[in-house]
């Protein structure tokens, strides 16, 4: 695909997990596996890669080189983030140019271990049967207890605020919730949400709990013409709202205290 056929949209993917310390490599590993089925399905490959811990730069670097061998070889052996990008073979900017992004990173101070997908659009459009499949494969990589998608443009740098990082592009609230997020503990994560968004990624948890004494996140979403599905493996499942019925839920969550601010 060439760069007249990329749309000034991506399709968003976050999803987050807790873990005590630093994951075992296999869950990079498991990580790096199913980016290249996702990045293959959509026609495209991996060109640089970046990665921090003992041996490595963190700086995006070709996958021809000696660095990504090693990566491969020592199954991600020690690495705490990993970052895999997509990019035009002329690129000579990876950090600006790439039309598919995807990253998996471990913090420790946070607890939290993120994993965040940006594709172009024109590669997979979001809501669709290919990027339900690209959620379902990404979400069997670790145990994670919620996340969300949806489509933003590109200029907004959505990669950016799914890490916890200010692009200079984000509202006034998105800013207060995206600091509020990644402050709070990581027990108060796993109890609510960053925001209702297209697609939501809860527990059975969340959606047992009462958002006002009578009524349980289940039964709001029935009644408001929502759609639940169980995912395959740890018990998430996939809450998809309507644009009509978008802003009317985050404002029943948010008065409930689900949404984390």
């Amino acid at each position: 695909m060439n760069h007249l056929e990329l749309k000034t949209t991506v399709s968003v993917l976050g999803l987050h997990g807790w873990a005590e310390s630093l994951p075992a490599s296999g869950s990079f590993a498991a990580f790096h596996q199913a980016v290249l089925e996702v990045f293959a399905s959509s026609g495209i490959s991996v060109t640089y890669f970046a990665a921090e811990g003992k041996g490595y730069s963190g700086e995006l670097v070709p996958t021809s080189g000696s660095s990504y061998k090693k990566l491969r070889s020592s199954n991600c052996q020690g690495v705490s983030v990993l970052s895999l990008v997509a990019n035009p073979t002329d690129s000579d900017e990876p950090a600006f140019d790439g039309f598919a992004t995807a990253s998996l990173s471990y913090l420790e101070p946070t607890q939290d271990i993120t994993l965040c997908l940006a594709i172009n659009e024109g590669f997979m459009p979001f809501g669709g049967n290919h990027y339900h499949a690209a959620m379902v494969r990404l979400a069997s990589v670790f145990p994670w207890f919620g996340g969300y998608g949806f489509a933003d443009t590109v200029v907004r740098r959505p990669d950016l605020f799914v890490v916890g990082l200010d692009s200079g592009k984000l509202s006034a609230t998105e800013l207060k919730r995206l600091r509020a997020w990644y402050l709070a503990t990581p027990q108060r994560r796993m109890q609510g949400l960053r925001d209702v968004y297209r697609w939501n990624l809860v527990t059975e948890g969340l959606l047992s709990h009462q958002l006002d004494g009578r009524l349980s996140l289940r039964s709001f979403i029935a009644e408001n013409a929502g759609r639940i599905e169980r995912l395959p493996g740890d018990g998430l499942y996939l809450w998809c709202v309507e644009e009509p019925h978008l802003s009317e839920a985050q404002a029943r969550l948010q008065k409930a205290g689900l949404i984390v601010e």
